[in-house]
């Protein structure tokens, strides 16, 4: 249901814009802090595309806005806070403010192009960074950020080109060089997603997230010599950590021999449709803005069926609110194939199943909740068969991960007798796929 943003790593404003030397564009009049200065026609356009002013954002200087310099600087400050503190809607709407006063401003657009990321709004995003990429082409955060757009979209070459384009503009973008490693992962090979996490640590050496990733990756290559100095490193880090190390050390005590690791929704998409040999429904649960689903039909071959409320989660989940991820009722555009199922899942199914026969081919879970997906695995008990295949959105990876998702798929094993196999698994989108045998 939410944008998979648990591992990703994003810009932050100070990162990004330098508070003492923020940057304005008012059509052709450049600001910097208090001065403003005239543009010429055959100056370069200050909305950073590298054209001429004349042949980019127009060159009629007597239409220049009056307007305070602060006021902007100011606004876009506190646009970026609300982003940090996840108030993307506040964000979103100063942004669409500073536009409207500032059309080429090229940090709103990017701006908004990361709510939109956050969001899970994923063509949206694109959209916006390419704009922002488009007008300056040399700012590494702009193009690692689309790149981590595509990523999430399921265009890895395209993440990948990204990436590298961004670490060959700041070879010391410690960000991209993380984003990079998971794009990069093949569990047949991970000799390029490990070099790319040592970047990271001779860039951060106390950076716990990329410690967990190589040491997790080293023993799933090499064994636990190879990765024994890195784990000593995490005994008494932050409880996210520990919670992933708990979920690495059930892995590897319950998926013998240890099943495909990925680094992206698409690839685990890949790996689960090809073991789902049952002639039988496509379902998911949880859609919300559409980003998986439309990467789900795309390869699936047959009709999808996606179930969601779209007003959020239907109850408080530690420590999201009830509601979160609502998409206020708005349906998203999805491809002919795909069928779209508003409302309640204990509303819906019932109806559902009533029309549809026959058994679960695949089955995706992206509700979060242990309630939610208590009431899908219930309802759908009968159409689980030997054979169907069920995909976790947030089964490990997140600190609480032993009372949602796997908590009530482990209930529903009890109750019903299955027995399962892991097919693939990642820590950096949560995924974990299975096959009832």
């Amino acid at each position: 249901m939410n944008f998979h943003f648990g591992t990703f790593r994003e810009t932050s404003y100070n990162t990004l814009v330098k508070k003492s030397v923020i940057q304005l564009y008012l059509g052709s009049y450049s600001i910097r802090g208090k001065k403003m200065i005239k543009q010429g026609r055959n100056d370069p356009c200050a909305c950073g595309s590298g054209k001429k002013l004349k042949q980019c954002c127009g060159g009629n200087v007597s239409n220049a806005v009056a307007i305070s310099p602060q006021v902007i600087a100011q606004a876009l400050r506190t646009a970026w806070s609300n982003f940090e503190a996840s108030r993307l809607e506040q964000s979103d709407a100063i942004c669409q403010q500073i536009l409207k006063a500032v059309p080429a401003q090229i940090d709103a657009i990017y701006l908004l192009g990361l709510i939109a990321l956050k969001d899970g709004q994923i063509s949206r995003a694109i959209e916006y960074l390419s704009i922002a990429v488009k007008r300056n082409p040399d700012k590494p955060q702009f193009i690692a950020s689309l790149g981590l757009a595509y990523h999430e979209q399921g265009q890895l070459e395209q993440a990948v080109k990204a990436y590298k384009k961004a670490i060959a503009l700041e070879p010391s973008y410690v960000d991209a060089h993380y984003n990079l490693h998971a794009a990069l992962i093949k569990a047949s090979d991970l000799k390029e997603s490990i070099s790319s996490l040592k970047n990271v640590l001779k860039l951060s050496p106390n950076d716990v997230d990329a410690v967990f990733m190589l040491a997790m990756l080293l023993e799933y290559q090499a064994g636990s010599d190879a990765a024994v100095i890195y784990f000593k490193q995490l005994e008494h880090t932050s409880p996210i950590i520990q919670s992933r190390l708990d979920a690495w050390n059930y892995l590897k005590a319950h998926a013998k021999p240890l099943p495909p690791i990925t680094g992206s929704i698409v690839n685990s998409f890949k790996i689960a449709l090809a073991a789902a040999k049952v002639s039988g429904m496509v379902l998911e649960f949880g859609v919300r803005h559409g980003n998986s689903i439309i990467q789900l039909a795309a390869l699936a071959n047959q009709r999808v069926h996606g179930f969601d409320s779209f007003e959020g989660i239907p109850e408080d989940w530690h420590d999201e609110g009830r509601g979160s991820y609502s998409t206020k009722g708005v349906i998203p555009k999805v491809p002919n194939e795909v069928t779209l199922h508003q409302g309640w899942f204990d509303q819906t199914l019932p109806a559902f199943l009533m029309q549809h026969a026959g058994p679960a081919r695949l089955i995706n879970i992206d509700c979060d909740i242990y309630s939610s997906t208590k009431t899908v695995l219930d309802s759908l008990a009968s159409r689980i068969v030997i054979g169907t295949v069920i995909i976790f959105d947030e089964y490990i990876g997140n600190e609480h991960w032993r009372k949602d998702e796997y908590k009530a798929f482990q209930e529903a094993v009890a109750k019903f007798n299955w027995r399962y196999e892991y097919l693939c698994f990642s820590f950096f989108t949560k995924q974990v796929a299975i096959r009832i045998i």
